[in-house]
């Protein structure tokens, strides 16, 4: 099923989806030249700067990620980092889909506090002032 049909000055395009390999009729009556694009989702992406690559930053490489956990103590709410390792499962431009390898316990979700733009070298375990 057709999704969507633009017009332009030099061709026409069209959007279909493509479910199981390709068991669409398409009847054209003219010369086409076909361009195909697929889309992944993923369940966690986060942008580049999150990311501390071990080795080159692209698919099967495995990375670390920074996340700021709280904890109460006697002095008040305390902010350290949790270091994690993730499987890289693809790079974008601006981002990278992850997910946490057999040694990472913690899963990243849309409350997670992660560290971009690291201005030192970050630990384990190490307290940090979030800035807002």
């Amino acid at each position: 099923m057709v999704q969507s049909v633009r017009a332009f000055p030099d061709h026409n395009e069209l959007i279909f989806a493509l479910r199981d390999e390709l068991k669409e009729n398409v009847y054209i009556s003219d010369s086409v030249k076909f361009m195909a694009q697929s889309e992944e989702s993923y369940e966690c992406v986060i942008d580049k700067t999150a990311v501390v690559p071990i080795g080159d930053l692209k698919a099967n490489n495995t990375c670390y990620v920074y996340t700021v956990l709280t904890e109460e103590s006697i002095l008040g709410e305390i902010n350290y980092l949790k270091q994690g390792e993730y499987k890289i499962l693809a790079v974008g431009e601006s981002t990278v889909a992850i997910e946490p390898t057999q040694n990472t316990k913690e899963r990243i979700d849309k409350n997670s506090l992660i560290v971009n733009y690291a201005s030192s070298v970050l630990e384990n375990d190490m307290r940090v002032r979030v800035i807002n």
